[in-house]
């Protein structure tokens, strides 16, 4: 069987709409609301034929604290007596009360009918969400239209993702409130290490550490893990953990207000005594020598106990052959 030529071209869209042309037989699916509210109701398309295209492992995780990513694949059911292609996808985004949410997504847009695609690294979708007010759960759903020979088909699936209180923040973030709760941090600390037999990761709400060997089935307990990238120490949360399919993922960020590093810092002290730009919060930390304190944020923030806000305090990574190691100091509401 001959299939089409798959072409690419780069686009950006505001709805995350993918239409197939240059093709006769196509079906296209209908145009992507693109000024979607929290006022409309998500309406999708009844499924027609959903087991000739199959959709494996649609999952978001974030990118950055402001971004997230989608993988997964589609796939035409392959057949001696008929050919079934893919002939567009659209996608919206929807919050826990089934209303549609606006969105900014970006994509490599697929511009002719294809029997199969990789949705990670053909079309490499992204959410931009650094201007979305609401928190809460949300729910990405995919809508793929195709045909065969004889039918106009439709398949649907969907994944959440979790965007927490501490994301929704678009000023400079004071982790202070009133005296009467303002939570207090005492100290404690644990070293990571790439050695394949010692501590990799940590959750910092537990204070368990993880082997390199054991990221995957516990990403979203995991806060923190070490890699080593060009010879040097990076720190990064379990978003960036491949395959851990994370959707409230913890987040980090330079400390702006304290001070402090591992050698000069209070003990106890208090969430009011550390600021962080919410916009900055991210993924990874590297810069172990200019900066000597970090926030990170945790799927379970809560402002008023203190809970899943954590101050790190860095000391200087240690290298032996071909991995690295290094000793934080963290600051918890333990």
């Amino acid at each position: 069987m001959n299939f089409k030529k798959m072409m690419l071209a780069l686009g950006t869209l505001a709805s995350f709409g993918l239409v197939a042309c240059g093709s006769d037989s196509s079906s296209s699916g209908p145009e992507s609301d693109r000024s979607s509210s929290s006022a409309e109701h998500i309406v999708l398309p009844e499924s027609n034929g959903d087991s000739l295209i199959t959709v494996s492992s649609f999952k978001a995780a974030y990118a950055t604290a402001t971004s997230l990513k989608f993988t997964g694949s589609i796939a035409a059911v392959l057949s001696i007596d008929t050919t079934t292609v893919i002939d567009s996808v659209q996608f919206k985004l929807g919050n826990e009360s089934g209303y549609a949410s606006s969105s900014d997504f970006s994509f490599t847009q697929l511009t002719e009918s294809v029997p199969m695609l990789s949705i990670g690294s053909v079309l490499n979708p992204t959410l931009d969400i650094s201007s979305m007010a609401e928190c809460g759960s949300f729910t990405v759903y995919l809508i793929v239209y195709g045909h065969n020979n004889d039918l106009k088909l439709v398949a649907k699936d969907s994944t959440v993702f979790t965007r927490s209180a501490s994301q929704c923040a678009t000023e400079e973030s004071s982790s202070s409130v009133a005296a009467s709760e303002d939570p207090e941090l005492t100290s404690w600390e644990v070293t990571l290490s790439t050695v394949v037999t010692e501590a990799n990761a940590v959750d910092l709400d537990s204070k368990t550490t993880y082997l390199s060997t054991d990221l995957v089935a516990n990403a979203a307990d995991i806060d923190l893990y070490l890699a080593r990238e060009s010879r040097a120490a990076v720190l990064y949360t379990n978003a960036a953990i491949e395959d851990g399919n994370v959707v409230d993922a913890s987040m980090i960020a330079e400390e702006t207000r304290s001070g402090f590093d591992y050698v000069s810092f209070n003990d106890p002290c208090h969430v009011s005594d550390f600021r962080y730009d919410s916009n900055a919060l991210t993924i990874s930390a590297s810069d172990f020598e200019l900066v000597t304190s970090y926030v990170v944020i945790t799927s379970k923030f809560n402002a008023a106990t203190g809970e899943g806000f954590f101050v790190v305090l860095p000391h200087s990574p240690m290298t032996a052959g071909t991995d690295v190691s290094i000793e934080l100091t963290i600051l918890g509401a333990y």
